[in-house]
């Protein structure tokens, strides 16, 4: 399994993520030049997913890519996981 440390803050430890956990998380991303549309009404909240695959190249590599488990999905794309703050596992 592939771990990754997720939801970190100054004040909190890095939580240790791995492959096929779901989580529920807040949307903040870190930049907003390149944010997708349908990203956009997402902001702020909290959203229950799916740790999905590690991203390998790119921006993001090294991070975990994560998607929506809601039925139906609350978007379609994925999420990199330094855009999320809060992260909690779903147990």
């Amino acid at each position: 399994m592939f771990a990754m440390q997720a939801g970190a803050t100054e004040t909190m430890p890095q939580l240790m993520i791995e492959q096929h956990q779901k989580v529920v998380a807040t949307f903040l991303p870190k930049r907003f030049d390149d944010l997708q549309e349908w990203a956009k009404p997402l902001i702020g909240k909290r959203l229950e997913l799916y740790a999905a695959w590690p991203i390998e190249e790119g921006q993001f590599a090294a991070e975990m890519a994560f998607i929506s488990t809601a039925d139906p999905p609350t978007f379609h794309g994925w999420v990199p996981e330094s855009d999320l703050v809060a992260v909690e596992v779903i147990v």
